[in-house]
């Protein structure tokens, strides 16, 4: 159950100049679990798919990346952290929660048109 999980977070405009508010490599992703830096790539690999699908220029973001600073707040009991000795790598107990969140989170950025400033979720 995913109800105690929270997100918040900025990314590239979905309309962005590719040539300022997007990358050729994957290096501006940063993702915090309850305020500890880690790596998710599975995640970074769904954000990924979904901005270049719904960027306002698909076809020129199929190489490129977005900015992207996602913080995820979810219960200690969710999650192991033991998995590597960098405590970077993640196993989520409910990995289809998080995924269920996330998407509800980009899915409100193609309703609501963003606003000027980046858009946050």
């Amino acid at each position: 159950d995913g109800s105690n999980f929270r997100l918040e977070g900025l990314m590239s405009k979905l309309d962005c100049d590719l040539s300022t508010g997007a990358r050729s490599l994957s290096d501006r992703f940063f993702f915090f679990l309850n305020h500890r830096i880690v790596h998710l790539p599975k995640l970074t690999k769904r954000i990924t798919k979904f901005w270049r699908k719904n960027h306002s220029q698909p076809e020129k973001a199929a190489s490129k990346f977005p900015f992207c600073l996602l913080h995820l707040f979810v219960p200690p009991s969710k999650f192991d952290i033991n998995v590597a000795p960098d405590k970077r790598t993640v196993l989520f107990h409910d990995l289809d929660a998080i995924h269920a969140l996330l998407n509800s989170a980009l899915e409100t950025l193609i309703v609501i048109p963003p606003p000027d400033d980046p858009p946050t979720f």
